[in-house]
């Protein structure tokens, strides 16, 4: 029962800019969690999450690893860790994380091993498209972008307009603005 209570309090300690708070109420979520169970999961995304917020780059990639390395993904999480590792591998090719060998992404295999999200119309699919134009970014792709910007265009026109997709509504506003 305490479960639930201590994972539902990191994110909004994480939100008011108290991650140490947050970082510590986590990893006593991630021992609270029967080891391997979908919450046990779960809190290793959020603490994943908050490293992220926090700036701990290499201690986000550090747990990543350790966590894939010995534990399989419950099926419910697998495309949550899917999307952390885009976002991780993002950060290891700008140079802001140090791996521990050589990281590949395969933007198609990616893309398409992620069908949760590509047919969620509710905005959770955003995190796809940010980490498809960052590596094109990164690989100065720059045409395949422009190409990509109209589809966004018409995505967010089409399912970011309500008050429960707000946090994509916002990135269709930035896009925008960059063009």
């Amino acid at each position: 029962m305490r479960f639930p209570f201590v994972q539902n309090k990191a994110l909004p300690l994480a939100a008011l800019g108290w991650l140490e708070e947050a970082k510590s109420v986590i990893r006593i979520a991630c021992q609270l969690a029967p080891i391997g169970s979908f919450n046990w999961h779960t809190a290793f995304i959020k603490r994943i999450v908050i490293c992220f917020h926090s700036g701990d780059y290499q201690e986000a990639y550090i747990l990543y690893k350790a966590h894939r390395q010995h534990q399989k993904p419950h099926k419910n999480a697998e495309v949550y860790w899917r999307v952390l590792y885009g976002y991780l591998y993002i950060l290891i090719q700008a140079g802001k994380i140090e791996s521990y060998g050589e990281e590949r992404l395969s933007l198609a295999k990616f893309l398409n091993d992620i069908p949760t999200f590509t047919r969620d119309k509710a905005g959770n699919n955003i995190n796809l498209i940010i980490i498809e134009i960052m590596v094109r970014m990164q690989r100065g792709q720059f045409g395949r972008i422009i190409d990509r910007m109209e589809a966004l265009r018409e995505y967010t026109r089409a399912y970011t307009r309500r008050p429960e997709t707000k946090r994509a509504n916002v990135f269709h506003h930035s896009s925008d603005e960059c063009l």
